[in-house]
């Protein structure tokens, strides 16, 4: 194998105790650490693995990979974790690499994962992201994969596929969706007592307001409008809110098995943003009486707290 910076020849998995990065002080967005962040970074810039060296060299040797790569075995997890497992998607498109990283980070051996990689991507990455699921036997690939635009329903369509396959497993507690340019800010024990003491509630956000409607006003077709739609069925009524969501099981069990849900599936497909319509409308409607969601009566902002972002540095990462 020829020698490529970042690889197992030399450091695929950087220590990170170097890094003279203050976590706190950046997540309260204090402006010193940041520009050290940003300083550092640019003195130390990202170098990520050509497109298929996963598939050509770093997967050939699951046993090796699995090691070199620190990834957490049974005997490393603690029984409350164990008896709580969780589910996540990750969306993807480019940078295996750094995707793998997110994955080693999240990675428990009891937990699922289902990958879906972008029909539009470079066919080396579904080859890397495959390989490395042969080697992470709770890992799969997407039972269908599509172009995912964003604004349009192949984005929420992306992750409605790997629900319907995680459902496949039935011991996961909750549901997490991240896409590839995420990393956790807990660990997963962390992760579990959070999700916890939600006691079965979901973690969606909710927004109603009058400057939203346009989205699910009118039918679109590539963004432009093309008349007014009927109403939502079953006395939905719409709200908007982030695609990430951290949701029970019982929730993902209704929003794919359910009529009415599919009914609102379909009717959200030819509107703006669905992926930010159909997570919040269905966990904001408490007639429909889905497992987990809000029950109260007025939601005008109800906020995510799963998620931390910092729009400056141009990430966002999952906090639990």
């Amino acid at each position: 194998m020829r020698d490529i910076p970042g690889t197992i020849n030399n450091v695929l998995h950087a220590d990170t105790s170097r890094h003279p990065f203050d976590c706190a002080a950046l997540i309260r967005q204090d402006e010193f650490a940041l520009s050290n962040a940003e300083n550092y970074s640019a003195l130390h810039p990202h170098v990520s693995l050509p497109n298929g060296e996963y598939d050509e060299n770093l997967c050939q040797n699951c046993d090796e990979f699995r090691k070199i790569g620190r990834y957490i075995t049974l005997k490393d997890v603690t029984k409350e974790e164990e008896d709580f497992p969780l589910a996540y998607s990750i969306v993807l498109y480019k940078e295996p690499d750094q995707v793998e990283n997110l994955l080693r980070a999240i990675y428990r051996p009891h937990n699922y994962y289902c990958i879906h990689v972008d029909k539009s991507s470079d066919p080396l990455i579904l080859s890397d992201m495959e390989a490395i699921a042969k080697c992470l036997p709770n890992v799969y690939i997407a039972s269908r994969i599509i172009d995912v635009e964003w604004g349009i329903f192949s984005q929420t369509e992306a992750e409605l596929i790997c629900m319907r396959d995680l459902l496949k497993y039935k011991k996961w507690k909750y549901f997490i969706n991240l896409t590839g340019q995420e990393y956790p800010l807990k660990t997963n024990l962390q992760i579990v007592r959070i999700l916890k003491a939600l006691k079965g509630a979901n973690d969606i956000e909710g927004i109603r307001d009058k400057s939203f409607e346009f989205r699910t006003k009118y039918h679109y077709v590539k963004f432009q409008q093309m008349g007014l739609k009927p109403p939502p069925p079953h006395n939905i009524t719409v709200s908007k809110g982030s695609v990430h969501i951290a949701a029970s099981r019982g929730y993902v069990e209704f929003l794919i098995m359910d009529r009415r849900s599919q009914d609102f599936t379909n009717w959200v497909r030819d509107t703006r943003n669905p992926d930010e319509t159909l997570f919040s409308t269905m966990n904001h409607n408490p007639h429909l009486r889905v497992p987990g969601s809000f029950n109260g009566t007025e939601i005008r902002k109800k906020r995510l707290i799963s998620r931390f972002g910092s729009l400056r540095q141009a990430i966002v990462m999952e906090s639990g």
